[in-house]
């Protein structure tokens, strides 16, 4: 179809879609459409789709010629593609890959970029501090009380790093009780 127009002429861009002008020929397209969270694949760019408006992406993080950018620590947005689309499985591995590298994963229950906390391997050893503040060390041996201990972060590498988390602690609740006497 074509429309013959004169100079001052509008055209209304339906909502959900784009218009791109080439050669003078106006081609309205349809704007892809992602959920926060989803992974995309935009003109060479793999990245993690942050709920965000109009003609730009915004993004948890993306994947640009071999550099990983995390999107609060530059512009977290640039225009969209006509071929942008979900990635493939193939893609998602590579962000996922150079996620890793970087000590990095991506959360998708809290939907953020975040780093990977160390845990022991089977059979070695890590550090906690009991209900009494005493630093001791126990074995990984990757069944329900470990679990529990690194899901409540009462978990560490060094006897330093727990002895410093138990005064920290220690001086949280003493400060909640005395803020909180009358309770």
């Amino acid at each position: 179809m074509e429309i013959v127009l004169t100079c001052g002429d509008k055209i209304n861009i339906p909502d959900g879609c784009k218009a791109e002008i080439k050669d003078g020929v106006i081609t309205i397209e349809k704007k892809p459409k992602f959920k926060d969270g989803d992974i995309f694949f935009n003109n060479g760019i793999i990245g993690i789709y942050r709920n965000g408006g109009g003609d730009r992406i915004f993004y948890h993080c993306t994947l640009m010629d071999e550099r990983l950018f995390l999107g609060e620590n530059r512009p977290s947005y640039f225009g969209w593609d006509k071929d942008a689309r979900l990635a493939t499985v193939e893609e998602k591995q590579l962000l996922f890959d150079k996620l890793t590298e970087q000590g990095l994963r991506w959360n998708v229950e809290e939907k953020k970029v975040e780093k990977i906390r160390w845990r022991a391997e089977k059979g070695s050893f890590y550090y906690l501090f009991t209900t009494a503040f005493y630093v001791a060390k126990a074995e990984e041996d990757g069944k329900e009380v470990a679990n529990h201990r690194y899901a409540a972060y009462n978990y560490f590498r060094t006897k330093e790093q727990a002895e410093k988390a138990a005064e920290l602690v220690k001086a949280t609740l003493k400060k909640c009780h005395e803020e909180n006497i009358n309770i």
